[in-house]
């Protein structure tokens, strides 16, 4: 058993399980998780990206005049083939550390906790000091950091990075430290808006999107508030972007349950 959230006054009781990220419903069993559901869409910069880093391997691990034996040679090939998921692991590794302090931050402005240590380690420093920036321009009255959020109609769920009134207005914070935003981001933040809005009601019925790119090598916070995002990021507003959502949710659901069920992984 994981970290127990009850929603909804009660009716819905959800056990989050961290080691394979998986949303556990008491009686609905295991529930798309609209981080999940938005890798359906189609990613194209992905595989220049991969390409990029695979040759950037070769290039540190050959040298020029030396000669390589067969065993060292399937070394340098094998090894780049995964170079991509080593360097993502190690930055989702950064963003983790970054999202954990960003959570700490809000819990002890809310006198929930005692203030946390900036870490050491140079890139989620940056990260931090990013957050830091945007939080020292507005004035920001937090309701809760790490907030579930469940659809109980559309049957998805996920956790909001944080709700809060940033000046004066209900937003749905979403943190990103990757090295840029995506039009998912966008989407994703209008699934958790729905599904907030349905189990709180008003304010939050009214909530704009806030997707805060928290740059790990720069130390600057980019923001994109609900104009930035439907004119720059995926060209609607909430609803439609929604309904975009709910489009890959239907895909998502396609791919899991189908006869030929398979994973983002590969063959399950």
């Amino acid at each position: 058993m994981g970290k127990i959230h009850t929603l909804y006054d009660g009716r819905h009781v959800i056990d989050f399980r961290s080691g394979n990220h998986t949303y556990n419903h008491d009686k609905r069993g295991v529930i798309p998780n609209a981080t999940g559901v938005c890798k359906v869409m189609a990613k194209p910069h992905l595989i220049p990206w991969a390409a990029k880093v695979a040759s950037e391997h070769w290039a540190e691990a050959i040298e020029p005049g030396e000669s390589y034996d067969e065993i060292q040679l399937m070394k340098i090939f094998e090894d780049a083939k995964v170079a991509y998921d080593i360097y993502s692991g190690e930055r989702r590794g950064i963003g983790n550390v970054v999202h954990d302090w960003a959570e700490k931050m809000a819990l002890w402005e809310m006198g929930k906790l005692n203030k946390p240590r900036i870490p050491v380690n140079p890139d989620a420093k940056k990260g931090c000091q990013a957050w830091k920036q945007w939080r020292d321009k507005h004035k920001v009255q937090w309701v809760c950091a790490e907030r579930v959020a469940f659809n109980e109609d559309e049957n998805y769920i996920g956790t909001i990075d944080g709700l809060a009134l940033v000046d004066e207005v209900p937003r749905i914070i979403d943190y990103k430290t990757g090295k840029g935003i995506w039009p998912e981001a966008g989407i994703q933040c209008a699934a958790y808006q729905k599904a907030i809005a349905l189990e709180l009601g008003s304010p939050w019925d009214e909530a704009e999107r806030l997707v805060l790119h928290l740059n790990t090598k720069s130390g600057n916070c980019s923001e994109w508030d609900e104009d930035r995002i439907q004119s720059k990021l995926t060209g609607g507003d909430i609803d439609k972007d929604y309904e975009c959502f709910l489009g890959l949710l239907a895909g998502y659901n396609w791919i899991v349950s189908g006869p030929n069920k398979w994973s983002f992984l590969g063959k399950s």
